[in-house]
């Protein structure tokens, strides 16, 4: 026993203060730290054993008020295992016998109180052995309840096995590979379950086991159901002894799911987000290979830079740029075959390495490629825009490494640019559709999900307006065209002490319909196909350029105006969400709600409005409010969770930074989701044993709230949130905010993380 951490609970039955401190001072001395309590009445000592837990008792024999003995019968009535000790300058021999006869544990006279220190820690080992010894029958006990109903009621797949045949299955065992009555399994040898390609490796196994080797975990097999379909498996094997045989007993459980995510969080961190190409890192690996192998064989490296594709991206937004690369990524699968290996080493770099080929070979394709992405453009407000490159072909033998041999094609690259211009854009045959525009677009094929309500403020009328065609820029650089007047700032709106510029061009944007929605996915990590994503929000300006928040919110803080934009994101985004469930798409949105939310009494009953008019079902809803601003409003934090909660709307919160104490403050089964902090993240794979932070996530998983990461940037984090029991990700290495809602979560289709609906705007 450590006594310098050891927290001595004593209490004291004495009738004298003084002999009571020198007690205490003594076990100090002895180093013992002490919760010390005197008491010298039955009243006392009965409230005393009821209001708080005692390691040791400590009772003078002469008391004026109350006998050692009653003293005792209390004592053991409360808790029989508590060690009671009498110290007293004054007992018989007599006394002290028939005291040790009756229980109590030892009889020490104050004269020679050396003793009281070895007696108590004596004692206090005997109550830990016992409790050890209670735990060791507790535990034992456990393990023959849970033998003896295992194949009744586990809940585990569990099998016996006797001369490669089946003795004895439970239920679990039959549902994992689909069968209904242990007789069809009677007859049956193990090994039919098992897949050709594993029953090696589990044969493997059970010749250790019947040899009493211990394998070094579980056994990882593919095994057949009874429809003939694969399952992942994961075999524990181990000698049993069954009505007197000797059995081994197999432990099975279902791991296909995992495998799936497994199989998923490798061909991530293998790919580029965009365009579902191998990654420079990926890259890198395989052309060392190549190179390995090139010392024997023919093979060259064809470079590939899209050298107008950043003045595409000035000129036209990064929108454009996307679906120029994803078009280009198409035409090169499709001209290069899909068995190639193609890279995205950079925002225009690409590489393809080409075995058994020589630079001739490589010459004629760099030429076919060109043919066919030259004549190949986007549309953008009825203009064509074309996309050049330029190319290298390097041998691969001869080189020392990846890394040299991708400069030395890039060098090559470089020095045959030309000078960089965007072509004049010719009139495209079908002027292609405004990217920017929301979801519910008028058309005669789609039902119109409108929601018609009267409701303030008149920025947020619901009629929805088409957006003005905005002419193609005719140069490199973007387009200036004449502002057009700035309307006049609605009426009757809030006094602010905000740039009054701001404050109208803000009004006009919700008036005219001027914000757009973007939309981020959120992952999850166990492969669930559920469409999940974080509604943010953008507006265009005069030049039809999007804003980012960071540009807009502060003024529209200062103006007065969150409410109004908090109002027009809610309404779009349930009309978005409702067009999504007619097209058989159960979404879910994460829509965030600005500080001025906590002001708005009319917002959950306009969500209400807004929900029934749409038909959407509320618990596709998900309000997300930041914890910071949780914590300095929780009275009314409550309130307002509490109302939308009535709604059915579920609560997200905000950059949340592992303070429980604020989950527990909020009313119950309202929060289901808490967004944790970046800076929170990083800490965690640096502080893998952190007690407290374990503390706070098992806190989190008892609340039944799932948790997602923010702003998920690279392959290397995935692992920790994985082990972290993180349901959700999120952030740019998977796909950032996009106005539209194209990212693929089904996972079925391996060639590329982004939809191919994005070519729907293509000209052919």
């Amino acid at each position: 026993m450590n006594k310098t951490k050891r927290i001595l609970r004593l209490l004291v039955i004495d009738d004298s203060p003084d002999d009571a401190d020198a007690l205490a001072k003594s076990l100090r001395i002895a180093r013992f730290m002490l919760k010390t309590k005197r008491v010298s009445d039955a009243a006392g000592l009965q409230g005393a054993l009821t209001n708080s837990k005692w390691d040791v008792v400590i009772c003078e024999h002469k008391l004026h008020s109350l006998k050692s003995r009653n003293a005792f019968e209390l004592v053991r009535g409360n808790n029989p295992d508590l060690p009671f000790i009498i110290y007293t300058s004054n007992i018989s021999d007599e006394e002290t016998i028939d005291l040790m006869n009756s229980g109590i544990r030892d009889v020490i006279h104050k004269s020679r109180n050396a003793r009281i220190v070895p007696v108590i820690s004596r004692e206090l080992r005997v109550l830990e052995e016992k409790k050890e010894h209670l735990r060791a029958i507790r535990a034992t006990k456990e393990i023959e309840d849970k033998h003896r109903t295992m194949v009744e009621g586990s809940h585990e797949a569990v099998a016996y096995m006797l001369d490669g045949l089946h003795v004895e299955v439970n239920h679990a065992y039959l549902s994992l590979f689909g069968y209904e009555k242990f007789a069809e399994l009677e007859i049956l040898p193990v090994l039919d379950l098992i897949d050709k390609a594993s029953q090696a490796n589990f044969k493997s196994a059970l010749r250790k086991t019947n040899k009493n080797i211990k394998l070094d975990g579980p056994v990882e097999l593919t095994a057949r159901k009874k429809d003939d379909s694969i399952i992942n498996l994961e075999a524990t094997l181990a000698p049993v002894d069954l009505k007197g045989e000797k059995c081994i007993q197999i432990t099975v459980s279902d791991v296909s799911k995992r495998k799936a995510a497994e199989n998923r969080l490798q061909y991530l961190s293998q790919r580029d987000p965009l365009t579902g190409l191998y990654n420079r890192h990926h890259f890198v690996r395989l052309l060392d290979e190549a190179i390995h192998s090139a010392k024997k064989n023919t093979g060259v490296l064809l470079y590939i830079n899209l050298y107008d594709l950043k003045n595409i991206i000035q000129s036209l937004g990064y929108t454009a740029g996307d679906r120029m690369l994803l078009k280009i990524t198409k035409l090169l699968r499709d001209t290069l075959g899909s068995d190639t290996e193609l890279a995205r080493l950079g925002s225009d770099d690409f590489a393809v390495i080409y075995k058994d080929k020589n630079q001739a070979d490589g010459t004629r394709i760099a030429q076919k490629l060109e043919k066919v992405i030259t004549k190949s453009p986007i549309s953008e407000k009825g203009e064509n825009y074309f996309c050049h490159f330029i190319s290298s072909i390097t041998p691969l033998s001869g080189s020392e490494n990846a890394l040299s041999l991708l400069t030395q094609a890039q060098t090559a690259c470089e020095q045959d640019k030309p000078e960089v211009s965007i072509p004049e854009p010719k009139p495209a045959t079908q002027p292609a559709q405004d990217t920017n525009v929301v979801p519910f677009a008028e058309t005669n094929e789609q039902p119109d999900n409108r929601i018609e309500l009267e409701q303030e403020p008149v920025h947020l009328s619901i009629e929805k307006t088409k957006a003005k065609p905005t002419p193609a820029p005719k140069t490199v650089a973007a387009p200036t065209p004449e502002p057009e007047p700035v309307p006049e700032p609605t009426p009757k709106v809030a006094a602010h002490s905000g740039d009054p510029v701001w404050q109208a061009r803000i009004a006009t944007a919700l008036t005219n319909n001027s914000f757009r929605l973007a939309y981020q996915p959120m992952i999850n990590l166990h492969g669930e196909p559920e469409e999940y994503y974080e509604v943010l929000v953008r507006m265009m300006d005069e030049t039809g350029r999007l804003l980012l928040p960071g540009e807009f919110m502060p003024q529209a803080e200062q103006t007065n105006q969150l409410k109004e934009i908090d109002r027009w994101v809610i309404l779009r985004s349930i009309e978005a969400l409702s067009a999504m469930h007619s097209e058989g798409r159960e979404a879910t949105f994460f829509i965030n709600l600005s500080h001025t939310a906590f002001e708005d009494e009319k917002l959950a009953p306009l969500v209400k409005q807004y929900i029934d008019a749409s038909g959407v079902n509320p618990r596709h809803c998900v309000f997300e409010l930041d914890e910071d601003v949780i914590s300095k409003n929780l009275a009314i934090a409550n309130e307002l969770i509490g109302d939308l909660s009535d709604v059915g709307c579920p609560i997200s919160i905000d950059n949340f930074g592992m303070n429980v104490s604020v989950l527990l403050n909020l009313p119950r089964h309202t929060v289901r989701y808490v967004k944790v902090n970046s800076s929170d993240i990083e800490k965690m794979g640096e502080t893998s044993e952190d007690e407290e932070l374990d503390s706070s996530l098992a806190m989190i998983e008892k609340l039944e709230i799932s948790k997602v990461a923010k702003c998920v940037e690279d392959a290397a984090s995935l692992s920790i949130l994985w082990t972290r029991g993180f349901e959700y990700v999120q952030g740019n290495y998977f796909q950032g905010a996009e106005t539209e809602t194209n990212y693929d979560f089904s996972g079925e289709d391996e060639t590329t993380l982004s939809s191919d609906d994005a070519s729907a705007s293509w000209s052919n």
